[in-house]
Formats: C-alpha cells, structure tokens, sequence
C-alpha cells in the first residue's frame, strides 16, 4: 500500500520523510491526480501494472474526462490495483498547511521584524499557557516563503540584523529564513515550504520553559541546569502538540532537532529511529546560527569557522546530502562576510558561487588602507589566461575589526 497523507509518502504505514522531500514533485503530481493512495494486491499481473502506470501520468483533467480512476481501471481490465482518492476525515490536512497566494514580495527589515514579533508573541503566550496564535505564525511564515524564494537578500539581511536583537527570537527567525533557502534550493512545492518554514520558527518553543537566568548564564552550565536546558526539546513538541490543527511535523522537528544524525544528541530516541528530514535540515539552520551569533558565554565564530565546524560534523551530527545543501548555498563564506584578500585588500561577499564555495563574489571595500570613492566588484574564481586565480581569500575578519559599516556597504 502506498499511501500519500499530508504529503507526506507512506509505504505498508511506514512513514519515508527523506522519499517525501527528494521525491516532493512527484507527490505533489500523484496529490493533484487525487492518487491518495494505491494498493496493489496479491496476484497483481505485469499486464495490469503495464496497463497502471501510464494512466498515473494523465493531466488531472484527462482523467476527470475519462470518468475518473474506477471507470479507467475497470475499462483498462485492471482488477488487483485500487486507487483511493479520497483523504480519511481524521487525515484531513490541516488549513495551515495551504500557503496563501500573495504578492511576491523581497525580503525586508520590516518583514524580518514582524517575524519576531510573531515569534515574540508566541513565546509569551506560552509561558502564560495561553494557546499559541497558529494563524498569525503561519501568515508570516507564508510571508516569508513568497519573499525568500532565489532571494540572496536573506543571508545579507540576517548579518546586518541579528546582533540588534535578543538572540533567543531572531536566532528562531534566522533559522527559518536558512531553512526556507535549503528548500527553495531542493525546489519544494509551496505546501511543504509552508509546513518547514512553520517548523524551523517554532523549533525552539520549548525554550519558553526554560528560565532566563539558565537560558542567559554567561558561564558554564552545571548537571543540572543542563538537563533542564536539553529538555526544551521534548518540552517543546509537547506545546506545540497540545495545540489545535497544528502541523504534526512542527512537533516532530520541535523533538528532534538536536537528536544529531548519529542519534548521539538528545533527547534520546531508540536506535533503529529515522529523524525526519525536516529535522535534519533545521538543525543544521539552527547550528550555524547558533556559532555565528554572540551568546551570553562567547563571541560569535566567524562564518568560515563555523561552516568549518559544520563539515566536520558531517555523517555524525549532520545528514551529509542536506549539509552539502546547506553549504552550496552559502558558500565556505555566506553572504556579508568580511574578507582579506591576497592583494592586501578587504572586501566583503556579496555573494556564493555555486562552482566553487571558497571563490565568492565580494565587493572591494578597503584598498590600501583607504576607503575607495566607488566599491568595485570581483569575482574571485576568475582566472588569468594561463590558469591560476590572479586574488584569493586569505581569511576572513571579525567585522568589529575594521572601520567599515556594513550596512552602509549594502
């Protein structure tokens, strides 16, 4: 039995996130030809499935003209397939799930403010254990979706705004915001998008529960302050569980975005347990972010090292297909950072290249010492006619460093 509910691909009621994101297209096909569901049974002949599959390719309105899936598979001679096309009342998807059309709109301080405010509301409405305005979250979720879509302005955006606030809630927005740019990479439909992003804002719920002064301690936590840190996870999926017509994935990425891919993180889960891949994705979001913000007991690392720290732990606390994802989208050097070159010149990255993810395209923002009248563009994978690259990145600097205001520069 293949069954599609909420989406989501299920084989003999066994539940295959990573088939449904790699495979994503194609479900949203099977949705539309209201293939909900396909049961083959014993006996089934290679003449009927030669008769089958075909059909499964017809525009919807070709099979609506030929009377629907029962008269095609009754004329066609097929007698041990059927075809449900129906969705179960109790597996009704919820209406959050359907992102609104709206306007196409770029990504702005403005939307990434009200993205905190949302994010804002929905923690103090939970520390008040009021019920959690799902509608408002998810009109801006919807918002973002349409606005990050090919948007290269979010990873600038979030370099220019997240020291300005409290970390715990644009630390939640960015980690959308990142989220969202992996699955526009991988080219999800816009029902998904809408459930991830929907997710990755709400991961960090259960922080909610955990008191401040354990949240903000500027040392190393203890034992027990530190059991009561990693329990925000699990605390988290309860919350949102306990919410009406909430997204079941939201509760599943709330538990397990910090499980790790080899299930060594926590909370722990049992060996044979397959993290969703809506999971995976978010905590790789949520790892970067979390390195390149200033936190309460450290500065924040630069992108270079942390994506450094991300490629490390490939295969073990990240899944290696979406961290290659992850990394091809932001470069070895994501967007915003500050840059020496070889020529002694600073320069800021203006933006990855998908050829090569230690070569960007940066902007000259400093030469000789001086600030130059106009910024010059360079893209650093061009090379002389003899082959080698003329200017390359020697590292990256802390933006506190220098004495160029990077907004000004964007």
């Amino acid at each position: 039995v293949i069954s599609i509910i909420d989406e989501e691909l299920y084989i003999d009621g066994t539940l295959l996130p990573g088939i449904t994101l790699s495979r994503a297209a194609l479900i949203q096909d099977l949705v539309e030809r209201k293939l909900l569901g396909i049961t083959f049974h014993q006996g089934v002949t290679p003449e009927e499935l030669v008769a089958f599959f075909p059909l499964t390719s017809l525009p919807p309105e070709e099979i609506a003209r030929r009377g629907g899936w029962r008269a095609m598979l009754k004329r066609e001679g097929i007698a041990h397939i059927e075809v449900d096309t129906h969705v179960r009342k109790d597996e009704a998807p919820s209406p959050l799930e359907e992102a609104p059309a709206r306007e196409r709109v770029k990504i702005s301080a403005d939307i990434y403010r009200k993205a905190i405010e949302s994010v804002a509301q929905a923690y103090e409405d939970s520390r008040a254990r009021r019920r959690l305005n799902i509608a408002m979250v998810s009109g801006v979720v919807g918002t973002l979706v349409t606005s990050l879509v090919e948007s290269p302005d979010a990873v600038r955006l979030i370099t220019e705004l997240k020291q300005r606030d409290e970390y715990t809630l644009s630390h939640s927005v960015n980690v959308a915001i990142l989220t969202l740019l992996m699955g526009s990479k991988i080219k999800l439909p816009s029902t998904l998008m809408q459930r991830l992003g929907l997710a990755a804002l709400l991961h960090d719920i259960g922080k909610a529960s955990v008191p401040e002064d354990i949240i903000n301690k500027p040392e190393q936590l203890s034992r027990r302050e530190w059991d009561v840190m990693q329990s925000h996870a699990l605390m988290g999926a309860k919350i949102l569980a306990e919410q009406d017509r909430m997204d079941p994935l939201a509760v599943v990425v709330a538990a397990e975005h910090h499980a790790r891919e080899d299930l060594t993180g926590y909370p722990k889960f049992h060996a044979h347990k397959q993290l969703h891949a809506m999971s995976k994705m978010v905590a790789i979001a949520d790892t970067y972010d979390a390195l390149t913000s200033d936190r309460s007991y450290r500065k924040a690392l630069l992108p270079d090292r942390a994506m450094r720290i991300l490629i490390d732990g490939r295969g073990t606390h990240f899944d290696p297909a979406y961290l290659k994802i992850f990394v091809q989208l932001s470069g070895m050097y994501p967007v915003g950072t500050i840059l020496e070159l070889t020529n002694g010149d600073l320069a800021i990255v203006e933006r990855p290249n998908p050829r090569d993810i230690f070569r960007p395209v940066v902007k000259v923002i400093q030469v000789d010492g001086r600030i130059p009248d106009k910024y010059n563009m360079l893209d650093l994978s061009a090379r002389l006619p003899g082959g080698e690259y003329p200017i390359s990145a020697v590292r990256a600097l802390d933006p506190d460093s220098i004495l160029v205001n990077i907004e000004e520069v964007f």
